[in-house]
């Protein structure tokens, strides 16, 4: 008996695997055990669960599943020990069904003690035969239980119940437990919103009955033979949705068959098996446990991140947070780089730990990789910008081809009235000038308005991956989306904007004109074109406490009570076919989400409807305008590189009155001229057919830096990806088509001034 105290004093928490099988080896060297199981009663005395097994290698695995639960209450049990220890000496005659399932493995006799005052639990000791319980060993045995007691550390157990519950119910999947007979013990939050049922009303359902196979067979055997997650069928009270399903964990004999029901190293057992990066760091983050998902997720092996500081080294930029859990976890995405090179967007869910004084002790979460779903949502955006468009296109080319339309008549008046002028007097020419002068103000007005549509839709145009959050303001949002729905909107309602004084706010223009466009597609779409002047949509913008808001309200057909529960879900619209792809509120509602703010809506049918945006305020530095000097009197050499040959000699005309001018209408001309000159301004153009002028810069820099600090670009395009991107790093003067002449003298005179 010392030297079990001995040992036993030397271990770590019984609900340690090796712990408790040293234990019950030293115990089988004191007395001949068969099994040996602990059971602890629930803290409010309603029922009774068995923790640990184990059996000896003379008999069978029990029927007993870890932490299964005995409907026995503390008052019952302490009428059953009132005398202290219980002996069953023929167990497959016991009306216990614990006791019967162990004589089915071969233990045909027990004994059971109870400890703790009051009851706490009990200790129960098999034998595979009745004679191999002797009296005198009666006490002994009812010493190493109290011994037993003394080791055990159900405040860690507790603990790491508490941290399994924490992680299952912030990990972004559904986890069902089921009981031994299929039925539903537990859900966590995700699987009970997947279900679409409450969590309390899925207690006791079978599993098979919320789950099935493609086919409509069953599924369990299925997901066995599979190496990970299997086709499956969730069964909601909506209908069927396709989902993966994987089967983490099984009450089944394990790998060592004198331990059954696996201890609490679960903890670990159990979330090694998850799909999802499962973690834990202290209050240094430094990374305490992670599970071995993290090799699949990441590439890296867990003793890779145990030997980190931090997790900094392979993150690639600052977390972007997306809210919170129901029960307070926090979500956030980060761009972090696998160990093979390759970039990954992770989406994080996790809980901080606290102490009684509010101090941080350890934070518990768990990843997955969304790359494919970022991939996808960003070929979904780019889906309803298409579609936006395409709803706009008729009524946008109206808008252009009114200006174009008077551009084209006014330069032919202007065509022939110079022409009669030709034969004409001094005296005579001077009227012809003065009836020539308003026409060309009317033509630079028609131009002026073509480029007015054109830079609404090249702001539309922009990636949203390359515009980065930068102050906005949501008025100008307001104003150019509106600027493109306005021919829509013509012939079915006025269109009112009553826009508050709004502070700048960081957000990315492309995304929230998206936005802003799909609230007034939306608006126009719900009012029946032919009777403008009897409907209204009326877009109003507020500064509210710590919130901006644009509130779009139409006096449209209204959305039915049924329809408002889904009206954010993808795909789901109630437009005719053609007039709706069900894209267009869902994206809204993503993009307003992930900006940290919230859009409603509120309409009863036939009564049109009201859509909210409230996206949080976060005050800015103001930005000093930058002092522009007025143009001087520039002198010098340009190179003009523009394939467009009218577009290339109309700007070497306006340069060549003050400037030396070269014009050359290819990138390879363009090299050729740089290797031959060197010029104090070059002007290029991004997009040519043979070389871009990115190419031109790029090879010009390699050789010559100084001339390359020299050149400034022409391009029609500068939202594009690649080309938005290529600026950004060039750091070089842009001019954007159309451009005034003061702009590029300016521009020009500029390059040519700088030392």
């Amino acid at each position: 008996m010392k030297r079990l105290q001995s040992v036993l004093s030397r271990l770590p928490s019984l609900f340690d695997r090796g712990a408790f099988e040293a234990a019950c080896r030293e115990i089988r060297r004191v007395v001949a055990i068969d099994q040996l199981g602990i059971g602890r009663v629930a803290d409010d005395g309603s029922h009774l669960r068995l923790y640990l097994g184990w059996t000896s290698p003379d008999v069978g695995v029990p029927a007993v599943e870890w932490a299964q639960r005995l409907e026995v209450t503390r008052e019952r049990l302490r009428e059953t020990y009132r005398d202290g220890a219980r002996i069953c000496r023929d167990t497959l005659r016991s009306s216990a069904p614990v006791e019967r399932a162990l004589g089915a493995a071969g233990i045909m006799c027990t004994m059971t003690t109870p400890f703790g005052d009051p009851l706490q639990g009990l200790v129960g000791f098999g034998f595979k035969s009745a004679a191999m319980l002797r009296d005198e060993q009666l006490p002994l045995l009812q010493r190493i239980a109290a011994m037993l007691h003394e080791r055990l550390d159900w405040s860690l157990l507790m603990a790491h119940a508490a941290r399994l519950r924490s992680i299952t119910e912030s990990m972004p999947m559904g986890a069902i437990m089921l009981s031994r007979d299929g039925t539903v013990e537990e859900v966590n939050p995700a699987a009970a919103r997947m279900l679409g049922r409450g969590a309390c009303e899925l207690v006791g359902v079978s599993i098979r009955e919320l789950i099935g196979a493609p086919d409509g067979g069953l599924l369990g055997w299925r997901i066995d033979e599979a190496a990970g997650p299997a086709p499956a069928l969730l069964h909601t009270p909506t209908g069927t949705r396709p989902v993966q399903a994987q089967l983490v964990a099984v009450a089944r004999e394990t790998a060592q068959p004198h331990l059954y029901g696996p201890l609490f190293l679960v903890d670990h057992e159990l979330l090694d098996t998850l799909p999802v990066m499962v973690f834990s760091y202290d209050a240094e983050s430094r990374c305490t446990y992670v599970n071995h998902a993290v090799e699949r997720v990441l590439g890296y092996t867990p003793d890779d991140l145990y030997a980190m500081r931090d997790w900094s080294s392979i993150t690639l930029e600052a977390p972007h947070d997306l809210g919170s859990t129901a029960g307070g976890g926090l979500v956030r995405e980060i761009k972090q780089r696998r160990k093979d090179g390759r970039e990954v967007v992770m989406r994080y869910t996790i809980t901080r730990v606290v102490d009684a004084d509010g101090r941080m002790v350890r934070t518990d979460g768990c990843g997955i990789d969304v790359t494919a779903e970022r991939d996808a949502q960003r070929q979904l955006l780019l889906a309803d910008r298409l579609a936006a468009l395409g709803m706009l296109v008729a009524g946008i080319g109206h808008e252009i081809n009114n200006p174009a339309a008077y551009v084209s008549l006014g330069v032919q008046q202007i065509a022939r009235h110079l022409r009669s002028a030709r034969n004409l007097g001094a005296d005579e020419q001077r009227g012809v000038l003065e009836r020539v002068l308003p026409i060309l103000d009317d033509v630079a007005a028609g131009v002026h308005r073509i480029a007015e549509i054109v830079g609404e839709l090249k702001l539309f145009a922009r990636d949203p991956d390359v515009d980065a959050p930068a102050p906005v303001d949501l008025n100008a949002i307001v104003r150019s989306a509106a600027a493109l729905v306005q021919a829509e909107l013509r012939s079915r309602a006025r269109l009112q904007l009553d826009l508050g004084d709004l502070p700048p706010t960081p957000g990315s223009w492309a995304r929230l004109s998206q936005v802003a466009l799909n609230l007034l597609i939306n608006a126009a779409q719900a009012i029946a074109p032919g009777a403008p002047d009897g409907n209204e949509v009326v877009v109003r913008t507020r500064h509210i406490g710590e919130h901006l808001h644009i509130v779009v309200r139409d006096s449209g057909c209204g959305i039915a009570p049924a329809a408002l529960s889904r009206i954010f879900d993808p795909f789901y619209t109630t437009k005719p076919i053609g007039e709706g792809t069900g894209l267009g509120l869902a994206i809204s509602y993503d993009i307003v989400r992930r900006l940290g703010g919230t859009i409603s809506v509120d309409s009863e049918l036939g009564r049109g409807a009201t859509f909210t945006v409230a996206l949080p305020y976060v005050a800015v530095a103001a930005e000093t305008p930058a002092c522009v000097e007025p143009a001087a009197e520039a002198t010098g050499s340009v190179l003009v590189i523009d394939d467009e040959r009218l577009l290339g000699s109309a700007i070497a005309r306006a340069l060549g009155a003050r400037m030396q001018v070269e014009l050359v209408h290819s990138g390879g001309e363009a090299l050729r001229a740089l290797g031959r000159d060197r010029f104090d301004a070059v002007l290029c153009d991004l997009r040519m057919p043979d070389l871009s002028g990115a190419e031109v810069y790029r090879r010009t820099h390699a050789r010559d830096r100084d001339q390359a600090e020299r050149f400034v670009f022409i391009t029609g395009a500068a939202g594009a990806a690649g080309e938005a991107e290529f600026l950004r790093q060039a750091g070089r003067p842009v001019l954007e088509k159309p451009f005034a002449m003061a702009e590029l003298w300016r521009t020009v005179g500029a390059v040519v001034g700088q030392s």
